[in-house]
C-alpha cells in the first residue's frame, strides 16, 4: 500500500513539474499588410495590418513596426502611432527615400501567449506608378516561404517588388542565374513568385504582377527564352533525368 501511494505521489509530482516547465504554445497566426497608396511613394503613406488566426478571425495584439532600408548607413524608421479599428491596424508613415525597404512587424499577443514576427519587402517609388492587374497587397517573408512545401522537390524563385525599376535605373542585381538545373527524380518543380508590380518573362513563362507560377517537369529537356530579371537577358531551365 505504501509503495502504491509513493508511486502515485511521484506521478503527481512529475505531472506538476511538466506543467510548470512547459512554455505556452504561440497560436499559428498570419500577419497581412496593405498600403495606401499602393505601391508606396516618397512622402506620406498609410500602412494597414491585420493579425488573424487559422480560421481567419482577427486577433487583438500589440503591434510594433519598424522600417529598415536595404542600404548601409541609413537609420531605421520607427513607427509609433497605431490606430486599431474593426480588426485593422492603421499606421501613418512618411517615407524619406526611394528604394528597397523592409517593414518588420512584431505582434505581442495578450495573456503571455507569445510574440509573432514577420517581414515585408517593399519598394518606395519616387512618384506614383501604374500597377498591372488587381495586385494590391504585399506578401510577407513567411508567406513566400510557405509556397515551397517540399524543398527536396521544389525550387523557388522570388521576384522582389521594385525589380523592374532597379533594372531601368541600372542598379539591379540578378534575381536568378542564367541557368537552373532540375531533375525529374528529385527537385523537379519550379515555383516562380512575382512580387513586382509589372509582368516579367522568365524563359518560356510570362509571370504576371502578383502571380505565382508552378510547373512540374516529368522528362528531361531544355527550356530556353528571354529573361527580364537577369543581366544576361536569357534564361535556361535544364531538366535532367
Amino acid at each position: 500500500m505504501k509503495i502504491r501511494l509513493f508511486m502515485v505521489l511521484m506521478a503527481m509530482g512529475a505531472v506538476a513539474m511538466w506543467a510548470v516547465t512547459q512554455k505556452p504554445v504561440t497560436p499559428k497566426l498570419q500577419i497581412t499588410m496593405g498600403s495606401n497608396p499602393f505601391p508606396m511613394v516618397i512622402g506620406p503613406s498609410t500602412l494597414y495590418f491585420t493579425v488573424t488566426d487559422e480560421a481567419g478571425m482577427p486577433v487583438d495584439a500589440e503591434l510594433s513596426i519598424a522600417g529598415r532600408m536595404l542600404h548601409e548607413g541609413m537609420l531605421p524608421l520607427s513607427i509609433q502611432t497605431i490606430r486599431y479599428e474593426e480588426g485593422v491596424y492603421q499606421l501613418p508613415v512618411i517615407w524619406p527615400m526611394m528604394g528597397q525597404w523592409v517593414v518588420e512587424v512584431s505582434a505581442q499577443l495578450p495573456d503571455g501567449q507569445g510574440t509573432v514576427e514577420d517581414q515585408f519587402e517593399v519598394y518606395i517609388y519616387a512618384t506614383a506608378v501604374d500597377v498591372r492587374g488587381d495586385f494590391a497587397s504585399y506578401r510577407s517573408v513567411s508567406q513566400s516561404r510557405a509556397l515551397i512545401s517540399d524543398p527536396s522537390r521544389e525550387l523557388g524563385i522570388i521576384i522582389p517588388q521594385g525589380t523592374n525599376m532597379l533594372i531601368m535605373e541600372g542598379q539591379a542585381e540578378d534575381v536568378i542565374p542564367p541557368e537552373i538545373y532540375l531533375n525529374v527524380n528529385g527537385q523537379n518543380t519550379l515555383v516562380i513568385q512575382n512580387n513586382d508590380i509589372v509582368d516579367h518573362t522568365i524563359g518560356p513563362y510570362l509571370v504576371r504582377a502578383g502571380e505565382v507560377v508552378r510547373q512540374s517537369f516529368t522528362r528531361p529537356a531544355v527550356y530556353q527564352g528571354k529573361c527580364s530579371v537577369n543581366l544576361a537577358a536569357e534564361f535556361s531551365i535544364i531538366v535532367e533525368g
